[in-house]
């Protein structure tokens, strides 16, 4: 559950994929949707995240090298927190 004001990443498994030292984002029609990595904790989930200011809540990618992302992510997984700042 999110408070007022913060983003709750979406986790997405997909075994045998690692996105370990790539954080792809995904496109349609030209238009960024979503930014998928592997969480940096211990746990190494996968967490897909929202590029379409349409959709909420959603993530803005600041810059392209480095990549940079904003807001923080947050999100909550098996009662651990994953707080982190994309900014590669």
């Amino acid at each position: 559950m999110s408070t007022p004001g913060s983003h709750d990443a979406r986790p997405i498994e997909r075994e045998g994929d690692s996105l370990a030292h790539d954080c792809p984002i995904v496109q349609d029609g030209g238009t960024s949707k979503w930014l998928a990595f592997d969480c940096p904790c211990r746990e190494r989930h996968r967490v897909l995240i929202n590029l379409d200011n349409r959709r909420h809540p959603s993530w803005v990618v600041t810059a392209a090298a480095p990549l940079t992302v904003s807001p923080s992510v947050d999100g909550t997984r098996a009662g651990r927190r994953c707080h982190y700042i994309i900014r590669a």
